[in-house]
């Protein structure tokens, strides 16, 4: 399974930021995902200066900004290539 964490406190954005991710796993053909939200300023990971932000294994892809649907599916490509389902010709 996928996880993509979204750091936020819950704000409209954060929010937003959590559906757009999801919406580009599931273009990308992704299934097998899960997009976790910590609301909890605490448990940010260092790196993360503002909300939302987005990261994968530990590592912050977005920070402190709401980018689109395709830039985040740019953002997410290096980590979910060998889970694309290739789309039919």
């Amino acid at each position: 399974m996928f996880k993509v964490t979204v750091y936020g406190s819950g704000t409209s954005r954060c929010r937003q930021m959590r559906i757009r991710v999801h919406n580009a796993l599931w273009m990308l053909g992704i299934r097998d995902f899960e997009v976790i939200v910590e609301g909890d300023m605490r448990k940010f990971p260092e790196g993360v200066t503002d909300v939302p932000a987005m990261g994968v294994e530990g590592k912050i892809i977005s920070d402190g900004r709401l980018p689109e649907i395709g830039e985040i599916q740019r953002m997410l490509q290096p980590y979910v290539m060998d889970m694309i389902v290739p789309k039919a010709a």
